[in-house]
């Protein structure tokens, strides 16, 4: 082949190109960014409609019914979802799968626009693009003071203005978010006595301080070559211009705001409860932008984080403290695979010398091995991919792979030296001899890759990483053995003398033994080709064992891997209408729970008497509206899980409220686990869905686990109290319901009408009651209310109250009102199995007792659906690989029939995935998950190296040497068990420690590594005796050999 023959003849040109691939590999390795799992597309919009003060009904009649009307229509859109709360509408568009999420929202932009004009005072809605890196957060800080201060919910201001902004200035950094604390706001504070006595109302008030709050341009004027801008300002800009705003003017009486009521600095109520380590807190995330490398951002927002603590927060007492860094599970899961690509590597070269049992030799197909790897890395970078723990894994499953097409052409040239030849006609016709199949067998590695582009679910994207490292360092092997192994074999190689291949080089015994093996397997091939019978039975039993053995031992499946990150996360469901007091005195009883476990030291005494409980490290408690939730992470890294049951214990005795605990995902979708499943209930009445969702909810908890349900109370209303005008009196004094909802706000919370600048920050206005906020529910009929015409009249003379239930929330799934109940697992029971037992336990029989309305449906979705579709997909990739290697090798060996023996050794390989597979389970407790199944389909292309390698051999025999195919087939056995058992000794060895050493990310390629390994172990075996056999039996009926 002239490529062979120009490499043996150019040494410098090929060792120059060897070079320069190391070298933009290793600059490519500073180039990728790092990140834990490989970029996933998930193509959302997420819309949100702010409405102040709105119920939950009054958002979906007048803002999300109108918006879901427009948007259901728009290409490329799978799911429209949906929920109204107090205040706030929220619609989730979910697209297909490669839509164009520009252009997406262009049409969402132009589809919002078509809708009529909204309540007044409803902000604009506001669209975000999520399912990206940027709505992660990475990191997590708490600010706390020494010695603790009793407001420091009073800082988000300082926050905001000292610290936001250079944290939002570190390279990479997409978004900071301060949560907890209370913002600053004027408070403009009107006595109704001081009013009444002036005959003004409350709107009068409203009306004149927005009449004047305002700037307003009134053009330019030209003058010569200058253009001066004319307006006319009365923008706040002090507390004494709003007192002495004029309210009315008659005759010569001027009334000020100064003569009924005061404006003073204050702080907005406080929605939300921050906890941290039984204090109360002020927390702050940070999220980084797309493509960026997490590890420089993280390093980033820590120099940036220490440098505010020591010049702007310390001598405050303050400090802000990190308590979740998402880098250090990443730096781990990185280090260990890293740390198994060496030793893998190691072993791979322990296992050459074993064989070769000569330096100079293992040398030459070792150098294979970094040459490979390091020019791997040039194709992540050509590809945009990143480098992370699965494409890092994929590389180190090479590591054992990249060695084979080396032994096969060195083994060849070796075998040519032993017969005498020069070294130069020795390196030429080794390569040329095993060149049709190292090409073969290099190609079906990479083409059973190719069916992994087209899946376009979540788990089809990580896959896509793997195929690209793999096929990168296996195509680069190929070079390499095809280029450099001959170049230096013809220069370096000596011809061994086998008579001294003993005292050390018989490796105690070792060297014997595989020869005695050798000899007893050739023989056994022998045997069996001798009778038709034996031949069949062979192929017959081993193929049916295969296929039993591989059905028996399929396990139930899971979706992706849950890893094992230090973070707790903890959710509780309060009954309805706590307050921010009653959310307080929760997070102090649990912290009175936890409190032991935090103040032990890892190691101690106190860490000992635990009951196997790591201490924790840091707790933070967060409650907003009606959502809890917690954080926990542990001081030992690898013993993370019991803290899920000890915020579990530390929740179980608040009085009506249900808990959960899950430990955070790799892959988690919301407040749930990466195997959660959403049981859908939708349907046009409400009653009939909360009834169903009920009856279900139950159901699940009786047979499984209880459900999260979403509404978190869908069957329990919030209490509300409801103001009804009375028509009479309210004409009487001239009030409408906006004027009445208007003033009752300003007796409550208040209400803010407009904006004030201070000193170049805009904070609201707010006006109010100076009678001071409601405390109790029946002051509120004796609220004194300013009214211009009638002086001074309690509330309850022109509205009528009334106690009611109302929902807190409410959810649409594709514009019907639906409840969703969000199942996790429980802790060994993969998803498949949960899935059948909801359907088949709990939603069939529902239907069958006709306990289901008709107008009510119930659909599992959320991760249900990923496994189903992605499986589903699988299963039709892994047919098309088998087909695209068949096809391959017909190619390659100009016949159909060939590549049919080949394909025999696929079956045998599956039975030996799923033993290696029950194996790591056992010890494990590794699940089936979609990454493991890849393993099946990289086994394809990787078993049959060692079929192509003894038909190819044996081709060659008969054809250049005129051999009868009984004796083609032992010899071509003969002489290429060598290479077969190196070859897959040298793979299984280099992927062993991605099976065996368990750490940070391992979840991820465990289970693919363990059914790769535990194939190859049993084709191998198998191999050696099925397709010779086969191969026999198939040549018997022709009369000449086809192909190469």
């Amino acid at each position: 082949m002239g490529l062979i023959n120009f490499a043996i003849k150019n040494p410098v040109t090929v060792l120059v190109g060897a070079f320069f691939l190391c070298l933009f590999g290793m600059i490519s390795v500073f180039v990728l960014p790092i990140q834990l799992t490989p970029n996933v597309d998930k193509p959302e919009i997420t819309i949100t409609t702010t409405w102040e003060g709105a119920s939950p009904q009054e958002v979906e009649r007048e803002i999300i019914k109108e918006q879901e009307e427009k948007l259901k229509s728009i290409h490329g859109l799978k799911k429209l979802t949906s929920q109204s709360v107090e205040g706030t509408g929220t619609i989730n568009m979910e697209f297909l799968i490669g839509t164009d999420l520009s252009r997406a929202l262009l049409d969402t932009s132009d589809k919002l626009r078509q809708v009529r004009k909204y309540p007044e005072n409803v902000d604009q809605p506001t669209m975000d693009t999520g399912g990206s890196v940027e709505s992660k957060a990475i990191a997590w800080f708490i600010l706390k003071s020494n010695p603790p201060i009793p407001d420091i919910e009073n800082l988000n201001d300082f926050i905001d203005d000292f610290v936001k902004p250079r944290m939002e200035r570190v390279p990479g950094v997409s978004s900071i978010n301060i949560v907890g604390g209370v913002e600053r706001e004027v408070q403009v504070k009107i006595d109704p006595q001081r009013l009444a006595r002036r005959g003004l109302s409350m709107t009068e008030v409203r009306d004149a301080l927005r009449l004047h709050n305002s700037n307003i341009s009134a053009g330019d004027i030209d003058q010569g070559k200058r253009a001066y801008v004319v307006r006319t300002v009365g923008q706040y800009q002090s507390l004494e211009s709003v007192m002495e705003t004029v309210l009315r003017r008659s005759g010569d009486e001027v009334v000020y705001l100064k003569d009924v009521g005061t404006a003073e600095y204050g702080y907005k109520e406080q929605n939300m409860v921050v906890r941290a380590r039984g204090q109360p807190a002020i927390a702050m995330n940070a999220t980084r932008q797309s493509g960026s490398n997490v590890i420089e951002v993280m390093d980033g927002i820590k120099k940036t984080i220490r440098e505010i603590n020591e010049e702007i927060l310390k001598p405050r007492n303050l400090e802000f403290v990190q308590v979740y860094d998402e880098t250090i599970y990443i730096k781990q899961a990185i280090d260990l695979v890293i740390e198994n690509l060496w030793v893998g590597g190691l072993l791979a070269v322990f296992i050459l010398l074993l064989f070769l049992r000569n330096l100079e030799s293992t040398f030459l197909i070792a150098i294979s091995i970094p040459i490979s790897v390091i020019g791997t890395f040039l194709f992540l970078v050509a590809l945009g991919r990143n480098l992370n723990v699965v494409s890092l894994a994929g590389i180190a499953f090479a590591v054992g792979i990249v060695v084979d097409d080396s032994i096969v052409v060195l083994e060849n040239i070796y075998r040519h030296l032993q017969a005498g030849e020069k070294p130069f006609d020795a390196a030429l016709k080794g390569g040329m001899e095993v060149w049709g199949a190292v090409l073969a067998s290099t190609l079906t590695n990479m083409a059973v890759f190719i069916p992994v582009i087209f899946v376009e679910e979540e788990a089809g994207q990580l896959f896509r990483d793997i195929a690209v490292a793999i096929s990168g360092a296996v195509g680069l092997s190929l070079i390499v053995s095809v280029f450099f192994i001959p170049m230096a074999a013809a220069r370096i190689h000596k011809v061994v003398d086998e008579s001294k291949e003993g005292g050390v080089h018989g490796l105690f015994g070792l060297v014997a033994l595989g020869s005695a093996f050798t000899n007893r397997t050739v023989e056994l091939v022998k045997w069996i080709n001798r009778s038709v019978f034996l031949r069949v039975a062979t192929v017959a039993s081993m193929t049916l064992i295969s296929l039993v053995l591989s059905y028996a031992l399929f396990p139930p499946m899971g979706y992706l891997p849950e890893g094992n990150q230090n973070m707790v996360i903890g959710l509780i469901i309060p009954p309805p209408g706590y307050s921010k007091d009653e959310f307080n005195s929760m997070g102090e009883k649990v912290e009175r729970v936890l409190l032991p476990y935090w103040n032990a030291k890892l190691g101690s005494k106190e860490a000992r008497d635990l009951g196997g409980i790591p201490p924790i490290d840091n707790f933070f408690f967060v409650a907003r509206g009606q959502n809890v939730f917690m954080g926990v992470s542990s001081k030992d890294d690898g013993n993370v899980k019991p803290l899920a049951g000890l915020i579990q214990k530390a929740t179980a005795d608040i009085p009506g409220a249900f808990s959960f605990s899950f430990q955070r995902s790799l892959f988690e979708t919301g407040l749930a686990t990466g195997d959660s499943i959403d049981v859908e209930v939708s349907g046009t009445d409400m009653k009939n869905i909360v009834q169903t969702a009920g009856m279900l909810m139950m159901d699940i908890a009786q047979k499984m686990v209880f459900p999260r349900p979403d509404p978190p109370n869908f069957n329990l209303g919030g209490p509300e109290i409801q103001f009804a005008l009375k028509e009479d009196k309210a004409a009487e004094l001239g009030l409408s319901v906006e004027d009445a909802g208007f003033i009752l706000r300003t007796m409550v919370d208040g209400a803010v009408i407009g904006d004030f600048w201070d000193k170049g920050d805009k904070i609201d206005l707010k006006l109010l009651s100076s009678a001071g906020s409601v405390k109790y529910v029946e002051d509120l009929d004796a609220l004194p209310v300013a009214v211009s015409a009638s002086g001074l009249v309690p509330l309850s003379y022109f509205v009528e109250k009334q106690m009611v239930e109302s929902p807190t929330q409410i959810n649409h799934i594709e514009e019907r009102r639906a409840v969703k109940l969000v199942v996790m697992p429980p802790h060994g029971m993969e998803l498949e199995t949960a899935m059948k037992k909801l359907t088949e336990e709990i939603i069939k029989p529902m239907r069958e007792n006709k306990l289901v309305p008709q107008d009510v449906d119930i659909m599992l979705a959320g991760t249900a659906d990923k496994l189903t579709a992605t499986r589903e997909a699988l299963k039709w990739n892994f047919i098309l690989a088998l087909l695209i290697t068949y096809l391959l090798m017909a190619s390659l060996f100009e016949s159909f029939l060939y590549p049919f023996v080949i394909m025999f050794s696929v079956p045998l390989a599956s039975v030996g995935g799923f033993m290696g597979f029950y194996l790591v389970h056992k010890f494990t407790g590794q699940q089936l998950d979609i990454l493991t199944m890849l393993g099946f389909i990289l086994l394809i292309g990787t078993v049959v190296k060692n079929a192509i390698l003894i038909v190819h051999q044996a081709l060659n025999y008969m054809r250049d040497h005129g051999m009868g195919h009984d004796d083609a087939i032992v010899e071509s056995v003969t002489t290429r068990i060598r290479p077969i058992f190196m070859s897959t000794l040298t793979t299984i060895f280099g992927m062993l420690p991605l099976v065996l050493f368990p750490g940070a990310g391992s979840e991820l390629y465990r289970g693919l590594g363990s059914v790769v390994v535990g194939g190859l172990v049993v084709s191998t075996i198998f191999t050696l005796f099925v397709v010779p056999s086969l191969f026999s039996l198939v040549l018997s009926f022709r009369k000449k050999p086809e192909g190469i």
